[in-house]
C-alpha cells in the first residue's frame, strides 16, 4: 500500500545511519516513552497522477498527538485524531528500529477498509522482500471512533527482545469516490511534512 512503501523506502536508509549513532545517548537519562504533538491543518493530499503532494485540510487523517512506549512486554503507539471516521482505506504504521546495525528494522501496519471497520494489524521484518508478514502472536490494535484514537501493541519478543527501539510514526488514508477522483490523504506526528525519514529518539525497556 502507499503509506508502507514510503516508509520501507524512506526509512531504509535513514535506519542504517542512525545505527551508527555514537553510544553517548546511553549515557544520557534512558527515556521509555516520548509525547509527539502535531497540530491541526497539516494533512497533505495527493492523486495517482500529481508529482507531489499538497497541504490541506483533512480531519479525518490528521494526527494531533501520539504516544510511543517501551513497555516490559510490547512497544505501545497510539495516535490522536482530529476527527477519525470510518471511511476510506485506513493505513497506520509504525516502523521500529532495534540495534541491530545489519537490520532495516520492523514494520508494523493497522488496516481500516469498508465492511472491516475493526480493522487488522500486521508486522513485517522488512529486511526480507517477500512482502508477507511474520506470525507475531499478541500483536494487537483498536480503533476507538469515539475518542479518536487509534493504538497499536507489539509484543518484545516479536522484535528480538530489543534492549531499545526507536519508533517512526505515520497514517494515510486513500478516498475512493471514483478511481478518476481518489484521494490519498497523509500525515505524521513527527514534523508538518507527508512523512518522516527519522522517527523518536532511543526509547529503552521499562
Amino acid at each position: 500500500m502507499f503509506l508502507k512503501t514510503a516508509l520501507v523506502t524512506g526509512l531504509v536508509a535513514a535506519t542504517m545511519v542512525e545505527g551508527t549513532l555514537p553510544p553517548a545517548e546511553a549515557s544520557e537519562t534512558k527515556p521509555s516513552r516520548v509525547v509527539l504533538r502535531d497540530g491541526a491543518g497539516d494533512v497533505w493530499v495527493s492523486t495517482p497522477d500529481s508529482s507531489d503532494p499538497t497541504k490541506t485540510s483533512f480531519p479525518a487523517a490528521d494526527v494531533t498527538r501520539a504516544v510511543a512506549r517501551h513497555a516490559r512486554y510490547a512497544v505501545r503507539v497510539r495516535m490522536r485524531f482530529v476527527d477519525l471516521r470510518r471511511s476510506g482505506y485506513q493505513e497506520l504504521a509504525a516502523h521500529i528500529e532495534t540495534p541491530r546495525l545489519d537490520h532495516y528494522g520492523y514494520g508494523a501496519y493497522v488496516y481500516s477498509q469498508p465492511g472491516q471497520r475493526r480493522g487488522w494489524a500486521e508486522l513485517y521484518d522488512e529486511n526480507y522482500s517477500d512482502d508477507q508478514p511474520i506470525r507475531c502472536d499478541g500483536l494487537r490494535h483498536r480503533f476507538n471512533y469515539d475518542k479518536n484514537l487509534v493504538t497499536l501493541r507489539i509484543p518484545r519478543r516479536c522484535l528480538g527482545r530489543p534492549q531499545w527501539v526507536k519508533v517512526t510514526i505515520g497514517n494515510n488514508m486513500t478516498v475512493n469516490s471514483s478511481l478518476e477522483n481518489e484521494r490519498y490523504y497523509s500525515d505524521n506526528p513527527h514534523n508538518h511534512q507527508p512523512w518522516s525519514e527519522t522517527g523518536t529518539r532511543r526509547l529503552y525497556r521499562r
